[in-house]
């Protein structure tokens, strides 16, 4: 068995050498700190600033930050604050939320990450940058563990110099659905040269294709000497605003005259989060007729759920990948009606055609006339490309027409796993 020169262990600054006198009593409080770590977490009260509505900084201690992996934040703050972060070191921990206002996560100036009100993140910091690691958790959950609610999907951008009167200065595409929480609540600006002769308000425009020009949504404002930037929901103040795969955004400049002679050097985040579910459940309303010996692709007449844009009625029969998805699983369940002759059939193709994973069930029909068969089949992950689509198909050899029941029973799900 190797031996090591001392256990490699540290408590209190000083290493467990293998010689020395009462080593279990030194690891014992080891054991305790890194219990006390990571099974305890820092309770940090944030208020507001005496005699004034501004929320007070908090700013965590080299001992407070990595003496502990989870800091619960408590308090009735009147604004969003920030979370302080010692400037030197790595370290990965957990941020509770449990104000009602937006916590932001900073360390020696580089990259910061809002953690909304009612929210957990888990982050790491570097000493300058504050970088997230999972997808945004509610503080609340059975044993604590939380429930997934949204992928972080912020819209970030920089602007370098002093903007023009009228320019559009970033534009985005979106890839995924994203959601901006109502009156852009966490998102956050800044100026690294304020506006020195009027505020200047810029104008952020949204084209979903539905009309010849964009909307007014939104508008960010630099108020006279002040770096942070101020979010107005213009269009439908107090709604949240869902962008679609396709959407554009634009931020464009004041576009009165003169523009404002010092205003420059500008970085914007929008706040944005992504339901990290892709996919569609599409079912029958009513009973859909099976010609004997005849391969049939299920007419669907409405999904109970479509989160990106699978099913449409001008293509009932298909479920259709959407822009950004890359590997998906179909599941699918008929049920038929009471009779006992012959086989019945069901399979998925992709496309139009059979292809490797395809699922098929076959079988004779149950053997009762008391009772209906029913038939599941699921692929494994499929990669796929935008624009490719799924049916589902069924055969039938009774030698009479037979009916694929509408109900709980008969319906054809897609997910996209990545």
């Amino acid at each position: 068995m190797t031996t090591l020169a001392n256990l490699g262990a540290h408590a209190d600054g000083v290493l467990i050498a293998q010689s020395q006198s009462q080593k279990e009593v030194t690891s014992n409080a080891l054991d305790n700190l890194v219990s006390d770590a990571t099974q305890k977490p820092l309770a940090v009260t944030v208020s507001d600033i005496a005699g004034s509505p501004l929320s007070a900084d908090r700013t965590l201690l080299d001992d407070e930050f990595f003496g502990h992996v989870l800091f619960q934040l408590s308090g009735v703050p009147s604004l969003a604050f920030n979370l302080q972060l010692p400037t030197s070191g790595n370290h990965v921990f957990v941020v509770q939320n449990d104000t009602a206002q937006t916590a932001t996560v900073v360390s020696g100036g580089g990259s910061i990450v809002d953690v909304a009100a009612g929210k957990r993140r888990w982050l790491h910091s570097n000493g300058t940058n504050v970088i997230t690691l999972a997808p945004v958790h509610d503080t609340t959950g059975s044993g604590g563990g939380g429930t997934t609610v949204a992928l972080a999907s912020d819209l970030d951008a920089w602007f370098i110099g002093k903007p023009g009167q009228g320019q559009v200065i970033w534009r985005w595409t979106m890839t995924r659905e994203i959601t901006l929480p109502a009156d852009f609540v966490g998102s956050h600006g800044y100026a690294g040269t304020p506006a020195a002769d009027a505020p200047a308000i810029f104008d952020l425009w949204h084209d979903d294709g539905t009309s010849p020009t964009p909307g007014l949504i939104g508008s960010v404002t630099f108020p006279i000497s002040q770096h942070a930037a101020v979010f107005a929901n213009v269009g439908s103040p107090g709604a949240a605003i869902v962008l679609k795969p396709g959407d554009i955004l634009e931020l464009q400049a004041p576009s009165g005259s003169p523009s404002d002679s010092a205003l420059s050097d500008i970085s914007l985040r929008l706040f944005g989060e992504g339901d990290p579910f892709r996919g569609a459940v599409a079912r029958l309303t009513a009973n859909e007729s099976i010609a004997s010996s005849t391969t049939t692709a299920i007419p669907w007449d409405s999904t109970i759920e479509d989160v990106g844009g699978f099913w449409s009625a001008g293509n009932p029969t298909r479920l259709t990948v959407p822009a950004g998805v890359v590997r998906v699983r179909v599941t699918g369940n008929i049920t038929w009606d009471s009779n006992t002759s012959a086989k019945r059939i069901v399979w998925i193709d992709k496309s139009g055609v059979p292809f490797v994973g395809r699922p098929v069930v076959e079988q004779m029909a149950v053997n009762s006339t008391a009772s209906n068969t029913r038939q599941n089949l699921t692929s494994g992950p499929i990669a796929v490309s935008a624009g490719d689509y799924f049916e589902l198909k069924v055969f039938q050899n009774s030698g009479a027409s037979r009916t694929v029941l509408t109900g709980n029973d008969s319906w054809l799900t897609i997910e996209a796993v990545t």
